[in-house]
C-alpha cells in the first residue's frame, strides 16, 4: 500500500502510513485501521471489511480473508429484481472474494443486513444475471486462473442447485466422509483414500432448506470465534453472524479436485454456497486450510471482462514488525493515555510519547519508525468519555508525530498546514475524522 507525501513548513519530508493493532487487554486499545490504498464507496462497506479483514491485514490473526486485502471497483448496478419495487440502481463494490451491496440506502445503516454480498455463485453457475442469460463461464473456481485442467464454474453447474439446473439435492450424510471427486468436464468420481483425513472431511451438518450437507472443515469455520474489529476495539466474536451471512446456504456437496495453486499441484476440497465458494487444502498452514474462493474477481471478469488478477498468496505466518498501542500505564498522577510500541513477539515495550493529556489513534509509517497520533488535553473529570480509537476526532485535537525510538513530547502539525495536505488526510484518518477536520478548517 502506498503512503502520501507530507511537506511541512521546514520542507522536511515525512511519509505517513499504516499502523498495526493488537489485543493486549486491560487498559490497552489498538490503533484504528488506516484507510486502504483504494477507496471504499461507502462507510458501511469499510466497517464491514474492517470487522473480519482488518485483523488479517495487520497480522493479528492468520486466517482467510473474508473480502480481500483492499476494495476494488465500485459501481452503480441496475437492480432489476428489487423486492421493494421497480428496477433501480444500487451501490456495489467488488473485492477479491465477494461483492458488497447496499440494496436499500433508506434502511437502518446499523442493521447487520444493511450491507449484503451478492449471490455471485448462483449467477456464475446458472449463467444468469437477474434473469438474463449470459452463459456459465469456464473460469477455474478454486485454482490458478491459468490452470487448464481444473474444474470451472461450468464444471460445477451439473452438481449444483441453480436456476436452469435444479433438483441436485442430497440426502443427509452427516458423519460420512466427503470422497467424491470432480474434473474439468464435470465428471464425478470417488477417492476413498480421502476418508483418512478424518473429521475435517466428514459431513457435519445437513441444511434442509437446500438439501445439501456441509463438510466438517467448513462447518467449523463458519461457526468459529476469532478476533474481529468492532466499535474501535479488537474483540473475540463469531466471525459470521449468522453462520450463513457471508456464504449463504450450500448449493452443492463437497468435491475433491487436483488443481494448481500458486503453481503447485494441490488436492483441494471445493463446495459451492449461494454467495461464496469455500475450499479446504489439507497441507496449507492451519489458518489457511479453509479459504474463501476469489469469486469477486471471477464474477467481475465474467460480467465486465478485463484481465485476470494474480491470486492472493497464502502468508507464511504473522508479518514481522512492531505494534503501536494506547495505554494508561506509567502516565503518572496527572492521568492520560500514552503511545507505546511492542515487538511482534510481545517484548521490548517502549513508551514513545511524553505529550501531556490523551494521546490516541497511533499510525505507523511504512518506514517502521515514524508514528502519527492525535493529542487532546481533557479535564480530569471527563477521562471516562475518552475512547482510544474513537471514530470522532475530539474538538481541540492536534496531529502529532513521534518515532519508535523516541520518548518525547512529539512534533505538532499545525492545522494551517492541513489546508495544503488533502492527501495526508485521506491516508491517515478515517472518513469521520476527515469530515471533522474539514469542518474545523472551514
Amino acid at each position: 500500500m502506498s503512503g502520501w507525501l507530507w511537506r511541512g513548513s521546514t520542507r522536511k519530508t515525512i511519509v505517513v502510513g499504516i499502523a498495526a493493532i493488537s489485543l493486549l487487554g486491560g487498559t490497552v486499545a489498538g490503533a484504528a485501521p488506516a484507510a486502504q490504498s483504494a477507496k471504499f464507496a461507502d462507510l458501511a462497506f469499510e466497517r464491514v471489511w474492517q470487522r473480519t479483514d482488518w485483523p488479517v491485514a495487520n497480522g493479528a490473526v492468520s486466517r482467510t480473508w473474508f473480502w480481500g486485502p483492499q476494495p476494488g471497483d465500485a459501481k452503480q448496478e441496475l437492480y432489476r429484481l428489487s423486492p421493494s419495487g421497480p428496477s433501480k440502481l444500487r451501490q456495489v463494490q467488488y473485492f477479491d472474494k465477494a461483492r458488497m451491496e447496499i440494496n436499500d440506502p433508506k434502511a437502518d445503516p446499523t442493521s447487520p443486513w444493511y450491507v449484503t454480498n451478492g449471490l455471485l455463485t448462483v449467477e456464475l453457475l446458472s449463467g444468469e444475471i437477474e434473469g438474463e442469460q449470459k452463459g456459465t463461464p469456464d473460469i477455474p473456481l478454486a485454482s490458478d486462473l491459468g490452470d487448464t485442467g481444473a474444474p470451472t464454474y461450468r464444471s460445477f453447474r451439473s452438481v449444483s442447485d441453480v436456476p436452469g439446473n435444479p433438483n441436485n439435492g442430497s440426502k443427509t450424510a452427516t458423519g460420512q466422509a466427503a470422497t467424491a471427486t470432480i474434473n474439468r468436464g464435470g465428471e464425478v468420481g470417488s477417492d476413498p483414500s480421502k476418508a483418512s483425513l478424518g473429521e475435517p472431511v466428514k459431513y457435519a451438518y445437513y441444511e434442509p432448506a437446500t438439501n445439501h450437507n456441509i463438510v466438517g472443515a467448513f462447518w467449523t469455520f463458519l461457526n468459529s470465534t476469532d478476533l474481529v474489529y468492532e466499535g474501535g476495539q479488537t474483540k473475540l466474536r463469531l466471525l459470521s453472524q449468522p453462520w450463513f451471512y457471508a456464504t449463504g446456504l450450500p448449493i452443492s456437496e463437497a468435491y475433491w479436485a487436483r488443481v494448481l495453486i500458486a503453481g503447485q499441484q494441490k488436492d483441494v476440497l471445493i463446495q459451492a454456497f449461494q454467495r461464496r465458494v469455500l475450499t479446504y487444502v489439507p497441507d496449507n498452514p492451519a489458518g489457511w486450510r479453509v479459504q474463501m474462493g476469489n469469486i469477486g474477481q471471477h464474477y467481475y471478469q465474467w460480467r465486465y471482462g478485463g484481465g485476470q488478477p494474480a491470486p492472493i498468496p497464502v502468508p507464511a505466518g504473522k508479518p514481522s514488525g512492531r505494534i503501536a498501542f494506547v495505554s494508561s500505564r506509567d502516565v503518572g498522577p496527572a492521568g492520560g493515555l500514552g503511545i507505546y510500541t511492542i515487538s511482534a513477539a510481545g517484548g521490548d515495550v517502549r513508551r514513545v510519547t511524553r505529550t501531556p493529556g490523551y494521546n490516541l489513534t497511533p499510525r505507523f509509517a511504512p518506514n517502521g519508525t515514524s508514528i502519527a497520533y492525535t493529542n487532546i488535553t481533557v479535564p480530569p473529570s471527563s477521562p471516562a468519555r475518552i475512547e482510544p480509537d474513537s471514530p470522532t476526532l475530539y474538538p481541540g485535537s492536534q496531529l502529532m508525530f513521534t518515532t519508535d525510538t523516541a520518548d518525547s513530547v512529539g512534533v505538532i502539525v499545525n492545522l494551517s498546514v492541513w489546508v495544503d495536505l488533502p492527501h495526508l488526510l485521506d491516508f491517515v484518518y478515517e472518513p469521520t475524522h476527515r469530515e471533522v477536520l474539514r469542518r474545523r478548517r472551514a
